[in-house]
C-alpha cells in the first residue's frame, strides 16, 4: 500500500475514487495519478502475472519505469511502448504486465488511452444512458519485442459529458466466483454502474463492492 497514491486529485470538471483489496497479503496491481500540467491528468492502472513477492517485485519495477518514462508529455500509446522497451529488457521470462495508460484534458473533457493488454475501459455513457466496453490494441508490457509491441499498440479518444463515467479496473472485480464457480462478469458490472451512477465516486464504488461481496458470498 506504501506504493500507492495517498488520496485521488479532483479538479473542476472531474472526480475520481477508488479501492484497492489485494487478494493475498502482497498483491501485484497497482494505480497511480501523473499530473502533466494543470490541465493534463494521467490515470494509470496494471495488474502484473503472478501474485506475492515476485508480482510485487515486478510491479515496483514497473512504476519506476513509468514515473521515468511519463516525465515527457507523449501519447499513451508512445508512453506504453517506451515502458515496454525497457520493461522487457529487465522481467524475468514468463511474467508480463498490463497496463493501461490514460490522459484526461479537464479543459475539453477529452480522453484518450491506450491499453497493453488490460481490461477494456467501461465508459458510462450519460446521453445514451448506457455503459459501453471500448478495447483497443496492444500486448502486454514484457511479452514481446519492441517492434512488435509499437507495430500494435493503438490510441483511443473519448469525448467526455457531463455525468458520464469512465472506468477502468482490474480482473478480480469481473472474475470474482460465487460458490458455483460463476464469475460476476462484465454484465453485472456494467448493470451495477448503470444502477449507481446517479452517486458520487466514493458510493458507486463502495456499493458496487458490496455488490461484488454479496454475489460471492464469502
Amino acid at each position: 500500500k506504501s506504493i500507492l497514491p495517498e488520496g485521488f486529485p479532483s479538479g473542476k470538471s472531474f472526480e475520481i475514487a477508488g479501492v484497492y483489496r489485494s487478494a493475498r497479503e502482497v498483491g501485484g496491481d497497482y494505480y497511480d495519478f501523473i499530473e502533466f500540467d494543470n490541465n493534463r491528468l494521467g490515470v494509470v492502472v496494471a495488474d502484473v502475472s503472478g501474485k506475492s513477492l515476485p508480482g510485487m517485485l515486478v510491479m515496483l519495477l514497473t512504476r519506476d519505469i513509468i514515473k521515468k518514462v511519463a516525465r515527457h508529455p507523449q501519447r499513451p500509446s508512445q508512453i506504453l511502448s517506451e515502458v515496454n522497451r525497457e520493461l522487457a529488457a529487465n522481467i524475468k521470462k514468463g511474467m508480463f504486465v498490463t497496463m493501461f495508460f490514460g490522459i484526461l484534458d479537464q479543459a475539453t473533457g477529452c480522453f484518450t488511452f491506450a491499453s497493453a493488454g488490460h481490461n477494456p475501459l467501461l465508459w458510462y455513457d450519460s446521453v445514451q444512458g448506457e455503459c459501453k466496453l471500448i478495447k483497443t490494441k496492444g500486448f502486454p508490457l514484457g511479452m514481446t519485442s519492441a517492434a512488435q509491441f509499437s507495430a500494435r499498440i493503438e490510441d483511443g479518444e473519448i469525448r467526455l459529458s457531463e455525468s458520464d463515467w469512465i472506468i477502468q479496473y482490474t480482473d478480480g472485480i469481473n472474475e470474482a466466483r460465487n460458490n458455483r464457480s460463476e464469475e460476476f462478469g462484465m454484465e453485472r458490472f456494467m448493470h451495477a454502474v448503470t444502477r449507481y451512477n446517479s452517486l458520487q465516486p466514493k458510493d458507486l464504488v463502495s456499493k458496487t463492492i458490496v455488490d461484488i461481496e454479496s454475489f460471492a458470498a464469502g
